[in-house]
């Protein structure tokens, strides 16, 4: 990251600190009601794990909505694995309205099953 930036919390605050190591988790947890924030933590995050010289249609980035029912089609694309594409971001929105118990362990089995090629990122309000 180029200079120092102001963040609005304090959270936003540490995890611009914890990314600028250049050293990622296999999966995040945004919690907040700040979608720009969220969305440029994902660019952060997105030029560390494909690098910044990997135009942005060359990096496989999908995302999905459990409001609209899509945890499976999350969890199913988290989950599996390709030799076509070696790295590849799941991200998984509104996880706050994950209510139906089949959802919650399909989104248990993606958080303690994720292959190393796959970077989970879970949104909530």
């Amino acid at each position: 990251m180029k200079g120092p930036v102001k963040y609005k919390f304090p959270n936003s605050k540490i995890a611009a600190q914890t990314l600028a190591t250049g050293e990622l988790a296999l999966s995040y947890l945004f919690l907040g009601e700040e979608l720009g924030e969220k969305e440029r933590f994902i660019s952060i995050i997105s030029d560390l794990y494909f690098g910044k010289k990997t135009a942005p249609e060359q990096r496989l980035i999908s995302t999905f909505f459990a409001q609209n029912g899509e945890v499976s089609a999350a969890a199913g694309f988290a989950l599996s694995s390709s030799m076509f594409d070696p790295k590849k971001i799941c991200v998984l929105n509104d996880i706050e309205k994950v209510t139906i118990k089949g959802d919650q362990i399909l989104v248990a089995d993606m958080v303690r099953d994720l292959p190393d090629s796959t970077l989970l990122i879970l949104l909530s309000v």
